[in-house]
């Protein structure tokens, strides 16, 4: 892995962090308990002290939530009710 890499995740992790934490920006994950990215997201969420509601996607609201976001995979996220602007704020763009 080369170092710009590291420094893409580690200002990405930063800057996500501060947004979610000092804002108060609200964070929901969309996820299966035997999806592995899904814990690896929410690994990546918890080292970042970052907050998240979690929707589990195998019962019908969390399946139906899914939907009408019109995603059929997991893991999904969903920043601040997915304000463009906080989004584009989260990861630096």
């Amino acid at each position: 892995m080369d170092t710009k890499s590291v420094t893409s995740r580690s200002t990405y992790a930063v800057s996500f962090r501060t947004l979610c934490c000092v804002s108060n920006t609200i964070v929901k994950i969309y996820a299966s308990p035997m999806c592995v990215f899904c814990e690896k997201t929410k690994e990546f969420l918890n080292a970042n002290g970052v907050k998240y509601e979690e929707v589990d996607t195998t019962t019908e609201n969390g399946y139906k939530e899914l939907n009408e976001l019109e995603f059929n995979v997991v893991p999904v996220l969903v920043i601040d009710g997915g304000n463009e602007v906080k989004i584009r704020e989260a990861i630096g763009i």
